[in-house]
């Protein structure tokens, strides 16, 4: 999007870079825009998407320092907290940054995240600027979930008496 198309209001969308969780983000930009809002979508180095698909959107990415890292499942627990640590000094600044242009980019209206983009309360809270999460997960997820973690916390993960071999 050429900044001079800037509307009044701006959303700012802060998707997670994992498999299914980019492309509610991108439909629900897409709802916005359709309502008069612009657009600014954050995006991580892992898996970033294609800007050119969508030229009406400004695009912010942020360094994560990850992309030499293995975003397969067995490795998330260990990416998503330092996603979030690395993202949060770029992300305030670059919101700072659109704070003290309204002209270019709109006066942000409030920020949509990904709940495993947890560093945006943090950021918001101090900017004083409001939140909307989006849980783009399905219900099994969420049992799968609460399955899952209670087993990590009483160590029966990975399985001790499973040896995968190929």
């Amino acid at each position: 999007m050429d900044v001079k198309e800037a509307k009044t209001c701006c959303v700012v969308l802060v998707p997670s870079p994992f498999q299914g969780h980019v492309t509610p983000m991108l439909q629900l930009a897409y709802v916005l825009r359709a309502k008069g809002f612009s657009i600014v979508i954050s995006y991580s180095e892992v898996n970033p998407p294609d800007n050119s698909k969508h030229p009406e959107f400004v695009f912010l990415k942020l360094k994560d320092g990850l992309s030499n890292h293995d975003a397969s499942l067995l490795n998330l627990f260990d990416i998503i907290p330092e996603m979030n640590a690395n993202y949060k000094v770029l992300f305030r600044d670059y919101l700072m940054e659109i704070m003290e242009k309204p002209e270019l980019y709109g006066q942000i209206s409030c920020i949509v995240y990904d709940h495993l983009m947890y560093f945006t309360t943090e950021v918001a809270d101090q900017l004083k600027l409001p939140t909307i999460l989006l849980r783009p997960s399905s219900y099994g997820h969420l049992e799968a979930a609460c399955a899952f973690f209670p087993t990590q916390e009483g160590n029966y993960f990975p399985l001790p008496d499973l040896a995968i071999s190929f």
